[in-house]
């Protein structure tokens, strides 16, 4: 019988059978296969195979794994569990079931992917460009908006926005502010609106590599950033992914265009409110030049792709009107 961890103690993979029987998750007499998986740098993360039952178990971590000090609060675990309830109760069958939240150790238990699923981002850097996932994609995150805007009951829970300013403002925003101080007005401004703003259910990390799909269905993962905010931000995020994919794969520059377009559009489509495109302009500029500048810049662009995103997004910043178009232009 392995050790059952003590309350706070870091999760490590010959514990995970006996802590999982404790929690009531694992019951069965089948081996328990477990594998520890990579890409992440908040959390630790197993993938656990016992007979039929499949879990993924994620540890949140209080010091991300980054070669920088980024601390951030594991109680944001807690939080995703609520958000991934609440999103699955929205749109049934787009977030992984919850199993189990442990309070005491940061640890989140989940429903693991089937085995035809594959990651989004994975997709992308392989040049496999699906519009339909940018469409369902789109819907699915104006749906979230939608059914969470002017929602007074969700204060208590999501109105806290201590981990998005730990894990999105600080890293993204204040560190390149930083290192770009003749930015500082312009980057402050949009944290002030962004941090002021409680309209609905925002994800906080709407990414490819949060995104898993089998061709005709998609899972949303990593709610750990989710709070009541600004709708804007998950639109800036997953735009500033394809732009900067557009970056490293110059030939694919015209198709993640249109790719952002169909994700758009399908967001207009559905959503309850306008974009303001400027606004949402400017928050891609701002995390463009933080995915080659912030706490944790993405790890495939070379450094003149890097030069280049800096041009492009100070160029954005510094014209008050640009849009997701003006800066598509750019590239």
């Amino acid at each position: 019988m392995t050790d059952v961890p003590t309350a706070g103690s870091r999760l490590r993979a010959a514990d995970l059978e006996g802590y999982l029987r404790g929690r009531g998750v694992l019951s069965g007499l089948d081996a328990v296969d477990i594998r520890v998986l990579s890409g992440g740098v908040s959390a630790d993360v197993f993938a656990v195979q016992n007979g039929d039952v499949g879990v993924v178990v994620k540890q949140a971590l209080g010091q991300l794994k980054v070669a920088t000090t980024w601390e951030a609060d594991p109680d944001r675990i807690v939080v995703e569990a609520a958000a991934l309830r609440l999103a699955g109760s929205i749109a049934p069958g787009s977030v992984p079931a919850v199993y189990d939240i442990d309070s005491e150790r940061y640890a989140l238990v989940i429903e693991r992917a089937p085995e035809d699923f594959r990651n989004w981002k994975d997709d992308l850097l392989g040049g496999r460009i699906a519009a339909d996932i940018a469409a369902r994609l789109g819907a699915l995150l104006a749906t979230w908006h939608s059914a969470t805007t002017d929602r007074p009951d969700l204060v208590k829970r999501f109105g806290d926005k201590s981990g998005f300013v730990e894990l999105r403002i600080e890293p993204f925003y204040n560190s390149v502010t930083r290192k770009h101080p003749a930015l500082q007005s312009r980057l402050s401004g949009l944290t002030e609106r962004v941090l002021a703003s409680r309209v609905c259910l925002v994800h906080g990390d709407f990414s490819p590599k949060n995104i898993l799909t089998d061709g005709a269905r998609e899972w949303v993962l990593d709610w750990e950033v989710a709070h009541l905010g600004d709708p804007v931000f998950d639109l800036a995020f997953l735009l500033t992914h394809l732009i900067t994919k557009a970056l490293h794969h110059p030939e694919s520059a015209i198709a993640l265009r249109s790719l952002g377009d169909t994700f758009l559009n399908a967001y207009r489509s559905t959503a309850a409110r306008p974009i303001d495109l400027p606004y949402l302009g400017a928050h891609v500029a701002a995390l463009v030049l933080a995915r080659v500048d912030g706490t944790s810049p993405v790890d495939y662009l070379d450094e003149p792709a890097r030069q280049h995103a800096r041009r492009i997004a100070t160029a954005a910043l510094a014209a008050a009107q640009a849009t997701p178009d003006d800066i598509w232009e750019m590239l």
